[in-house]
């Protein structure tokens, strides 16, 4: 058991690996100064859950392996966001390498924005729930 564990996750480790070199392959010369903080934050970020991940996959303190899987999951909940920032870096880059001009460029990452937004999971569930918490009926004060 330990051993397949061990293996998913070099699985693991290897695939945040790989989304670190295509971050940090990121062209941000082009961001505003917000755009290009983002972009670090997401790169310690990154960094900060492969060192956990590592130092989960050795661990053989099940109480230390908890805290770790915690603070994995309270960081990688910061991704989402900084992820959103990346992605428009990376279609506005993209724009402009099609040879559109900057307002042309403006549009091609807002388009794409959409067209993630409307075909990706996450987005689709948080669509789901908020509608959920709009439609449940009020709590009774018995409740």
């Amino acid at each position: 058991m330990r051993r397949r564990i061990g293996a998913l996750s070099e699985e693991m480790v290897g695939s945040i690996v790989e989304q670190e070199e295509f971050i940090n392959g990121t062209d941000v010369s082009r961001a505003d100064a917000d755009q290009q903080a983002k972009h670090s934050e997401l790169q310690k970020c990154l960094k900060h859950i492969r060192n956990l991940m590592n130092k989960a996959r050795v661990t053989q303190d099940a109480q230390e392996a908890r805290a770790l899987q915690d603070e994995m999951t309270k960081s990688a909940a910061d991704l989402e966001s900084l992820f959103r920032y990346e992605r428009n870096i990376i279609f506005y880059n993209a724009g402009v390498q099609l040879g559109y001009d900057n307002d042309t460029s403006r549009w091609f990452t807002d388009y794409m924005t959409y067209v993630s937004d409307m075909t990706s999971l996450p987005s689709t569930i948080r669509r789901i729930r908020q509608a959920s918490r709009e439609t449940a009926p009020p709590k009774s004060e018995e409740e």
